[in-house]
């Protein structure tokens, strides 16, 4: 099992970040690698996503639920996916907080844990730590770019 923490940094009201984190299709735009998103049901979704881990590339099909949603403070999800080339599987649970820093900034804490099984798994935590590290500053900068673009402009 691996576990991640990430912490970033966005400038607009706590609830413009957890509208835009709790909206799926909004969230997922900007994480790197989705091709797709589709509602299965209420707080669930099929998503695809490619990405390189190691030297290996990877797409994985699975499923993402919320499983827990406290607004404007907390949300817990779990996903699960196949790797459709290497036939690895991965399992991700992860819980996003969302903390009013003051000053009109908010701090959001990602903690997650992964556990990937199969090819993939043998890259171990080293790889997965620079890879989350990786996504994570990507989402956090195209986040940004639409959630404190839109208040800069009012």
């Amino acid at each position: 099992m691996i576990h991640i923490e990430q912490k970033f940094e966005v400038r607009a009201p706590r609830q413009t970040v957890w509208d835009f984190l709790s909206d799926i299709s909004r969230a997922a735009a900007c994480v790197p690698g989705v091709e797709k998103v589709e509602p299965l049901a209420d707080d669930k979704y099929h998503l695809r996503q490619s990405m390189k881990i190691g030297p290996i590339k990877a797409t994985f099909d699975g499923q993402v639920v919320f499983v827990e949603k406290r607004p404007p403070e907390l949300m817990r999800l779990q996903m699960e996916g196949k790797d459709t080339i290497t036939g690895s599987k991965i399992r991700v649970s992860a819980a996003d907080e969302v903390l009013d820093a003051g000053a009109g900034v908010v701090m959001v804490v990602v903690n997650g844990d992964v556990d990937v099984l199969g090819a993939l798994g043998k890259y171990g935590q080293g790889v997965a730590d620079k890879k989350a590290a990786e996504v994570a500053g990507e989402f956090s900068a195209a986040m940004r770019a639409q959630v404190e673009q839109p208040m800069q402009a009012a």
